[in-house]
């Protein structure tokens, strides 16, 4: 088990929340809902699976007829107020392969984000899976699907390349060093001792500021739960 160490939201509210109410429709939805997690570096799990693969995420758009696979755990069963046992931890990961069939960077009725739909079928559970291209990078997240058997029923992704502002806030994987992560590194020389590792500069620079005068910032590569860093030009 991997313990969560931080989590942090990324919301923008309804556009018109006073249109919501008179149409008698829901008021909770968001424009954009999404969250990362962070674990800590110490993790003695993540220093047991350090040959991990990352995945490459991409800012190409995707076109009608691409095809395309979603990822996700539909039958795993909720964990809420029982022990983690092996039986849950080993539920079947489940695959499904469809074609683009509509490009929507508006999104559609109550869910105004960018969406493209799929012909093929996304159980319940996959919700926030990967949803990969023919080149094996991620281009979407599994978002919902249409009751199985209806008219025209379709799955939908989140496509989060035209949300402006969203990529650095989102882990930014190194393509040429396969388990490192590229960003702003928050470090002290001597001792050495990253800190903190952001995609944001200005972030960085607030995060040095909280600490002793020898920390200083830089652009680079970290290895995941280490404090590998290999340092680049701004």
């Amino acid at each position: 088990m991997v313990v969560i160490a931080s989590a942090t939201a990324f919301r923008t509210p309804p556009e018109d929340i006073a249109l919501d109410w008179l149409l008698n429709r829901a008021s909770s939805r968001m424009s954009l809902d999404c969250m990362t997690l962070s674990f800590k570096a110490d993790n003695t799990r993540l220093h047991e699976v350090r040959d991990f693969l990352p995945l490459r995420l991409t800012g190409k758009w995707p076109e009608i007829g691409d095809e395309v696979m979603a990822v996700g755990f539909p039958e795993l069963r909720s964990i809420r107020d029982r022990e983690i046992d092996t039986d849950v931890l080993t539920e079947r990961m489940y695959g499904s392969i469809g074609r683009v069939t509509a490009v929507l960077p508006s999104g559609r009725e109550h869910r105004p984000w960018p969406t493209f739909a799929v012909d093929s079928h996304w159980p319940g559970g996959m919700s926030g899976g990967p949803v990969f291209n023919q080149d094996g990078e991620v281009i979407g997240l599994v978002s919902s699907s249409d009751e199985p058997g209806s008219d025209g029923a379709q799955s939908y992704a989140f496509w989060f390349a035209p949300i402006p502002g969203l990529q650095r806030n989102l882990p930014h994987v190194d393509p040429s060093n396969p388990g490192w992560v590229r960003g702003w590194a928050v470090v002290r020389n001597a001792p050495w001792h990253v800190a903190a590792m952001t995609n944001d500069r200005a972030r960085a620079e607030e995060i040095c500021a909280t600490l002793a005068s020898d920390y200083s910032v830089r652009l680079g590569s970290l290895r995941a739960g280490s404090d590998d860093l290999l340092s680049s030009a701004d």
